[in-house]
């Protein structure tokens, strides 16, 4: 289950929701997943996770600000990656919960617009919390560690 630490922590960091620190933290995350010694198609898909939880902060929860800060959790699970990402900006407006939508018509969307089709379909356990001031998402990625 997601945002319960029964692993020890790879990696617990604050970082500023710019691009500069999304940056920081893909790169930092991802250096904290080598010993792990994960294939490269499940390194390939906690790398595109991360850069759309990452950067939907950034733009969204700070409105491309950068002022704000986000905070990055990665645990390793024997079977997966375990994500929590803090921050102190807007709520996200109805959350990722719910049952995955139809897939839109790529021509209908704006620039973007994939990112949580991306997240659901690498994901799994996705958990939303909003309270007084402060966003939690958690989840999980499934890897073929075992």
């Amino acid at each position: 289950m997601p945002c319960t630490a029964a692993s020890p922590q790879l990696l617990r960091h604050r970082y500023p929701a710019t691009p500069d620190g999304v940056r920081s933290a893909l790169v930092d995350g991802m250096r904290k997943l080598v010993p792990l010694s994960l294939s490269p198609e499940d390194l390939a898909a906690i790398e595109l996770v991360l850069a759309e939880l990452l950067n939907n902060v950034a733009e969204h929860a700070y409105g491309g600000s950068g002022r704000g800060e986000l905070d990055l959790s990665l645990t390793a699970e024997p079977d997966a990656l375990a994500v929590m990402v803090t921050d102190e900006g807007a709520a996200m407006p109805g959350g990722p919960a719910g049952p995955a939508p139809a897939p839109p018509n790529p021509a209908s969307l704006p620039e973007g617009g994939f990112g949580w089709m991306l997240i659901r379909a690498h994901a799994r356990d996705i958990v939303y919390r909003r309270s007084p001031g402060r966003n939690r998402l958690c989840l999980r990625i499934l890897t073929g560690r075992d």
